[in-house]
């Protein structure tokens, strides 16, 4: 990258690639180039005289652009020299047997120039020694791994060696970025020991351990650093942990992704970063996704993309995201609060965000998302439309070769990867509250419909949630870079009043998959879906004990008016299982007993409709 600071440039910065950063004559760093922990190596690029395209001749030029293809010249020369190695053996000699010129650079730029810069000649004569990397690493607070203040974060892994055996490696641990956010407790040096020529070892006996101070800010950035010495050997490695978060991540079904405290959706950043995305099949398919919501006149709130590249910030936490443990509907229930007040032209709503996870086989891909919007207001919000917008890059780079359309049976609109074995993600309406709205958008130039990438607007957005356009992906075949916004409405929202939309983010194998799990999701909303209440609805309560139960089960129930009241108990995937209770009855407790001992062990849910009220709970039967 040539932005000049530390900014990750990708492809760069993915596992096993090398960043390339550029020097000078001077083996000091380019004034131009991106530079920062994750970089590998050092390369010269500025003033490079080479051939130039177009003009059958040459020219100078500087960039990191010149300094990569020196890398990947010296990476041919050493496989040619050493046949036996494999691709990331060469990067691991050619990092091995670079010069380090940090004695030369700005102290600022400490560990952020990688083992130094490339030295071709030392790649082919230097002995043989060893190159040891952190190729599987695990970070975990022993809990839902949602690192936050005063959590204490175990830090194991499995550790490769590329090169030459080791005799006796150590491995210590040290934080350069983000050291007021921790403490270390167990830092070593660690032994590794003698590890053979692609041998591996682990420390998953002794494990690193850092505590997170209760002072920490909101999402910071630690970077670690693991230094290895062993004889002569010295080599070094960072990564990074982001502490006390604002987001969770999910990863109890087929699905691996990350739920925000402020609107967005697989990803806490934008561009994206910290989180995990929207992974299935261990493959990310989600460039970024956020939650939207507009009236007329320009006036919508997100945190998706906006003019210039930059993305909107609309919403504010007002209660971080949490996971729900008691009363919980699903395998990981989530559920926080946010406002507009952020937006240019705030529409003054305040939003409760659920999202709920299951791991049953029906219901393993997906995510369902739910919102409830209060108007805050002083007027009336007339025209409402309520979405979710996602860049879906499904295998292809930047998104390439993907198409997306909309099937109308299922409410559904979905992006797929056009070449063989390509897989499907989509963006389902499950409210019942207004019609679905689908807008497909080519995400480059060319195409008739709005181009989020060349700049968009909240004009365009708000034609996007509120116009049908179906299909995108037909600029340049087989696909190209698009984004899928699915959204309900219209929607008129009085002073005061709420209003439940909810979604669910599907992935899968193709689209008849994709339909399986879109139905197997609706199911699953239509049993928990919370009727619009008159009530307040913490006047109504639903308690069962114990729980879990192998025998027999009060379940409980409070009414603070006398009225019509069904309880029933159903199965995982909705079917009905029996009438526990139904009829009139008048205000107060009542109790009723279940005989669990007839029921096969397993998830169970019990549901109480009482009024203009309806609440679930989970039951689990264990024998």
């Amino acid at each position: 990258g040539n932005s000049g600071d530390e900014t990750l440039e990708y492809p760069g910065y993915y596992q096993n690639v090398l960043g390339v950063a550029s020097t000078d004559a001077a083996d000091k760093k380019s004034g131009f180039s991106s530079y920062n922990y994750r970089v590998r190596i050092c390369a010269p690029g500025s003033s490079i005289y080479s051939t130039y395209t177009g003009t059958n001749g040459y020219s100078t030029l500087s960039g990191t652009s010149m300094s990569t293809p020196c890398v990947a010249g010296a990476a041919a020369v050493v496989r040619s020299y050493f046949p036996g190695y494999s691709a990331l053996q060469a990067a691991a000699r050619l990092c091995v047997t670079a010069d380090d010129i940090y004695a030369l650079n700005s102290t600022t730029l400490k560990n952020k120039l990688g083992s130094g810069r490339v030295n071709l000649y030392r790649a082919l004569s230097d002995p043989a020694m060893p190159s040891v990397s952190m190729t599987t690493r695990n970070i975990t607070d022993g809990n839902d791994d949602a690192i936050v203040a005063n959590d204490t974060v175990s830090v194991t892994g499995i550790y490769t060696n590329f090169l030459a055996p080791t005799t006796n490696l150590t491995a210590t641990l040290s934080i350069v970025a983000g050291t007021g956010a921790v403490t270390l407790l167990t830092t070593g040096p660690i032994t590794l020991g003698a590890i053979p020529t692609l041998g591996t070892a682990n420390n998953n006996s002794i494990p690193f351990k850092i505590r997170i101070k209760p002072t920490a800010g909101l999402n910071t950035a630690v970077t670690c650093k693991i230094t290895y010495n062993d004889g002569t050997y010295t080599s070094f490695e960072t990564f990074e942990i982001v502490v006390n978060v604002d987001y969770l991540n999910v990863t109890v079904n087929d699905i691996a992704t990350s739920v925000t405290s402020k609107g967005m959706d697989g990803w806490n950043n934008s561009p994206p970063s910290q989180g995990l995305g929207f992974k299935y099949g261990g493959t990310n398919l989600m460039y970024d996704a956020g939650f939207m919501i507009g009236v007329p006149d320009s006036a919508v709130s997100d945190v998706i993309r906006g003019m210039a590249g930059t993305p909107d910030k609309d919403f504010n936490s007002v209660v971080n995201i949490k996971r729900i443990i008691t009363g919980a509907i699903s395998d990981f229930d989530t559920e926080g609060l946010m406002n507009d007040a952020a937006a240019f032209k705030p529409l003054n709503v305040l939003i409760r965000h659920k999202s709920y996870a299951w791991s049953t086989p029906a219901d393993k891909k997906y995510i369902m998302y739910k919102y409830i919007i209060k108007n805050n207001g002083s007027s009336t919000l007339s025209n409402m439309y309520a979405g979710i917008a996602a860049d879906w890059d499904i295998q292809g780079v930047g998104g390439d070769s993907n198409k997306t359309s909309f099937d109308a049976g299922t409410k559904m609109g979905y992006t797929y990867y056009t070449k063989a074995n390509g897989y499907y993600a989509g963006i389902k309406l499950l409210s019942k509250t207004a019609p679905v709205n689908a807008y497909a958008f080519d995400n480059i130039d060319g195409g008739t419909g709005i181009n989020p990438n060349a700049g968009f607007s909240n004009k365009e957005k708000y034609i996007g949630l509120s116009t049908m356009r179906t299909d995108a992906g037909l600029i340049k075949p087989p696909g190209n870079d698009v984004l899928s916004l699915v959204s309900t409405g219209p929607i008129t929202l009085p002073i005061g009043d709420s209003v439940e939309v909810a979604f669910a983010l599907i992935a899968g194998d193709n689209l008849a998959d994709l339909k399986t799990s879109a139905i197997n999701a609706q199911i699953k909303y239509d049993l928990f879906t919370s009727v619009p209440s008159t009530h307040p609805s913490d006047s109504y309560s639903l308690r069962s004990y114990p729980n879990p139960s192998s025998g027999n089960t009060t379940i409980e129930v409070n009414l603070p008016q006398s009225g019509r009241m069904e309880l029933k108990l159903y199965n995982m995937i909705g079917q009905d299982i029996t009438i526990i209770a139904a009829g009139e009855f008048t205000s107060g407790r009542h109790q009723f007993n279940l005989d669990a001992s007839r029921l096969n062990s397993g998830v169970y849910y019990y549901r109480l409709i009482a009024g203009d009220n309806k609440i679930v709970r989970k039951l689990v039967v264990s024998k």
